[in-house]
């Protein structure tokens, strides 16, 4: 039914990674496209945080998906947990969101709140934060992929 996008070769150039913040249903959202931070922000959706991370132009691949009963986005390198999700607890696929760095530059962690019904997962390259969250009730589910 589905079939993993081919990533595309290594390149040196990077992408800002905007981050926004949404108090209403408490989901970070990352975004490398400049208009949808802009269109978002001007909607009164969520504020803008600033950029999150550089990612590289190419690479392997970042999927994004949506869930429309969590008003949820979700962020993954593996092709795997996408099919999962959408064939199985009706998450929609929307396509690569940005690529992971094959050098492994970067690490971009990824967590986990399990008492959130929205915006439970959480994606960062600062430790610290990595590190408080964790005493927040945040658990700790790895390197989700690589920045520049």
């Amino acid at each position: 039914m589905f079939s993993n996008p081919a990533p595309k070769p290594p390149s040196n150039n990077s992408i800002p990674m905007y981050r926004l913040y949404n108090p209403n249903n408490y989901e970070h959202f990352y975004t490398a496209n400049l208009n949808e931070k802009n269109h978002l922000v001007k909607i009164g959706w969520g504020r803008y945080e600033g950029i999150a991370w550089n990612a590289p132009s190419t690479g392997a691949p970042v999927y994004r998906l949506y869930n429309s009963t969590l008003r949820d986005h979700h962020y993954t390198l593996d092709w795997n947990e996408v099919k999962v999700l959408t064939t199985k607890h009706k998450w929609t696929y929307e396509g690569i969101a940005w690529y992971s760095d094959n050098n492994k530059s970067v690490k971009i962690h990824r967590l986990f709140n399990p008492g959130l019904r929205s915006g439970s997962h959480h994606y960062t390259k600062d430790q610290n934060e990595v590190n408080v969250l964790r005493t927040r009730g945040w658990k700790y589910e790895g390197i989700g992929w690589y920045a520049k």
